[in-house]
């Protein structure tokens, strides 16, 4: 699990949250949910009706 500051940290690489102050991405951290998934997982596809914003950490990206 990442710590509140390791959760910032990986906002500030995300474009969408550049314009954030780093106040502004402490308090975004305070509100994530961590998921980790089994390999294979989908977690979200194309054209889904969600209102979840994912950033995915690591994993891959496979067009279907």
């Amino acid at each position: 699990m990442l710590t509140r500051n390791s959760k910032a940290q990986v906002l500030k690489r995300v474009p969408f949250f550049s314009g954030c102050s780093s106040s502004e991405l402490e308090t975004l951290s305070e509100r994530l949910t961590e998921a980790e998934v089994v390999d294979g997982t989908v977690v979200v596809r194309e054209g889904d009706d969600t209102r979840e914003f994912f950033v995915i950490v690591s994993g891959y990206s496979e067009r279907v």
